[in-house]
């Protein structure tokens, strides 16, 4: 991908069990299928994906005869990239993450929340339609973090295509469930 903050990534495989490990959500508004890779740079990134196959619901009616992948689901697919990365950061801070961690993320994973996130400001373009089958590639970089508040780099490739590209801002509300 590349487009954003350079960033050198290691090859992971964290699948669809695991990931839902680390997120409150369930089909069909699970959007990320597998975790691929981590982030070795100066700040915490991640690479994940999802596989649209063509048979979601949302296609049916959006649009019949047409199916287009709703570019509110590409933004959500990439709001819980970001829940994954915070998770994993806030997993390593005390000692439980599921997968070896880059070194490079200590420092980061000490501040990082663990707490049930709260999508605070979306800044993303879109920039490609997308229709099944297709695979999404979510790539997300932590950027700031500002106590409870995190900002990440963020954008989706589908293909050789950018399908969206921008900045999300994520806040902590509770503990997670």
């Amino acid at each position: 991908m590349g487009r954003m903050t350079p960033c050198a990534f290691e090859p992971v495989s964290v699948g669809s069990a695991r990931t839902q490990a680390l997120l409150p959500h369930r089909p069909p508004l699970l959007l990320v299928d597998e975790i691929r890779a981590l982030g070795s740079g100066p700040q915490p990134a991640l690479r994940a994906s999802y596989q649209i196959r063509g048979d979601e619901p949302v296609l049916a009616g959006h649009f019949p005869g047409r199916p287009l992948w709703p570019g509110a689901y590409t933004i959500e697919g990439l709001a819980q990239t970001c829940a994954l990365l915070g998770g994993l950061l806030g997993a390593a801070a005390v000692g439980q993450a599921p997968v070896a961690l880059p070194r490079a993320w200590a420092a980061a994973g000490a501040s990082a929340s663990r707490e049930w996130p709260l999508l605070a400001a979306v800044h993303v373009k879109l920039l490609h339609a997308v229709t099944p089958p297709a695979e999404l590639i979510y790539e997300v970089v932590l950027t700031h973090v500002l106590d409870a508040i995190q900002r990440f780099d963020a954008e989706v490739v589908s293909g050789r295509n950018l399908v969206a590209s921008g900045t999300l801002s994520v806040a902590s509300k509770g503990p997670a469930p």
